[in-house]
């Protein structure tokens, strides 16, 4: 049996989309709409709309340069022979809800490469330290909070002022000023 995969790779650059597999491990270009699998010389896309009026105009968009294979009522398969054109592949790109995939210079992926593995290998310890001194357990203890009162006349929580316990370790209570 004859790799399917370099041939579906082909398309995927001409598309400008990424090439997956699917749950039999067979290539596949997965859109929101539908997908395209390898079928002998040409392409096989499946195509999934949710109206009968999209799949009608989609089936005339698809004619000038696709064969009809299977026809449903708001679902087919059509037949791509050959290589698309760049018009025809931002049609496809469309239809079938692909997501275009960046052209980046080597210089520009080379610049994203080295700020992930920066972001990646951020301290934690560094972030600790800041989140425990921002305040200081002095601060904890003398800081008081009154709460507002709720809705209503009664309310047994109205105007009451409360201390902040003094517990170790850092807290998230300001100090009135």
């Amino acid at each position: 049996m004859v790799d399917a995969r370099p041939q579906l790779q082909l398309l995927a650059d001409v598309l400008r989309v990424s090439a997956g597999r699917d749950e039999c491990h067979d290539p596949i270009i997965h859109g929101k709409r539908g997908n395209v699998h390898v079928d002998g010389t040409g392409y096989s896309v499946a195509i999934m709309l949710t109206t009968a009026r999209q799949w009608t105009t989609t089936k005339k968009k698809l004619s000038q340069f696709c064969s009809l294979r299977q026809d449903g009522d708001t679902e087919g398969v059509v037949f791509l022979p050959k290589l698309p054109t760049r018009r025809q592949a931002t049609i496809l790109r469309k239809i079938i809800g692909l997501r275009k995939r960046p052209n980046y210079s080597p210089e520009v992926l080379e610049a994203k490469r080295e700020a992930l593995k920066k972001a990646i290998h951020v301290p934690t310890n560094r972030i600790l330290t800041a989140v425990e001194t921002t305040i200081s357990k002095r601060e904890a203890s003398q800081a008081s909070f009154s709460l507002k009162p709720l809705a209503g006349a009664g309310n047994p929580l109205e105007r009451q002022s409360v201390a902040a316990p003094s517990a170790p370790g850092p807290l998230c209570l300001r100090s009135p000023t």
